[in-house]
């Protein structure tokens, strides 16, 4: 476990962490909304207010973490659900990410393979 870390963390949510830090290392063309959803991840993480579980989705808009999940992509539900979190807090993108098993974490962070991670917006 890295130092820099909180000691606490499980194994699996550290696992999380280092996938997001890989990401904003090696993903240069990240926009900014992106690169505030995976900070507000990751504060979440570190604080002990998300905790990863395998198969949850995380959701975020605007370095917010949403409860809601938008929907199927191009839904009306998924466009309902974007046109209220842009009133309630401004232009944005949504950013979605699944929680990654830790038997394929090594293939992952090996192969920079950052297919489960996508925006849709």
């Amino acid at each position: 476990m890295s130092p820099s870390e909180p000691p606490t963390l499980d194994p699996l949510t550290y696992h999380q962490i280092l996938i997001l830090k890989e990401i904003l290392s090696t993903q240069p063309r990240l926009n900014d909304d992106t690169k505030e959803n995976i900070a507000a991840v990751l504060d979440a993480y570190r604080s002990g207010e998300l905790k990863a579980q395998r198969g949850k989705t995380t959701y975020g808009w605007k370095g917010k973490l949403m409860k809601e999940d938008p929907g199927p992509p191009g839904s009306a539900r998924q466009r309902e659900v974007l046109e209220r979190w842009e009133r309630e807090y401004g232009e944005g993108e949504s950013w979605i990410r699944e929680c990654m098993s830790l038997r394929i974490l090594p293939f992952v962070l090996k192969k920079k393979a950052y297919f489960f991670h996508y925006g849709v917006g």
